[in-house]
């Protein structure tokens, strides 16, 4: 498999893998991460004129998004991608779930104690109470 040539801009890189399965895979993926950082904020900020973020929000939800993008085109950028990146992403992926897990258990708190009643539970769930 021939590399990509250094003229290439970011946005031409294509992934070039032995199962077409998993091209559409990666690319469904990174496309979604394109749409969601430019088409929803940019519509966003059209129908809202502008938007006050948050710090927290903009380094524990966008941060990553970006990152994540990053990271898949820098991996990507040889023209293959081959199982030391799938350990590389899923190894990110495991990192950025236990961050998250992490930092969720010490700032978020149940503001009522859980449940003992389980039938209460069971119309609770299913919507059944009048």
């Amino acid at each position: 498999m021939a590399g990509v040539p250094s003229t290439t801009s970011w946005s031409k890189v294509t992934v070039r893998l032995r199962n077409s399965h998993s091209a559409v895979v990666i690319g469904g993926n990174t496309g979604s991460s394109t749409v969601q950082q430019l088409l929803l904020v940019g519509v966003l900020l059209i129908g809202y004129g502008s938007l006050d973020l948050t710090e927290t929000f903009v380094r524990e939800s966008y941060l990553p998004m970006l990152d994540v993008f990053v990271v898949t085109m820098v991996l990507a950028w040889d023209g293959t991608n081959n199982r030391l990146d799938g350990v590389v992403l899923l190894a990110l992926y495991l990192v950025y779930v236990g961050v998250s897990v992490v930092r969720r258990e010490r700032t978020q708190t149940l503001q009522e104690p859980p449940s003992v009643d389980p039938r209460r539970d069971g119309v609770v769930a299913t919507g059944c109470s009048s």
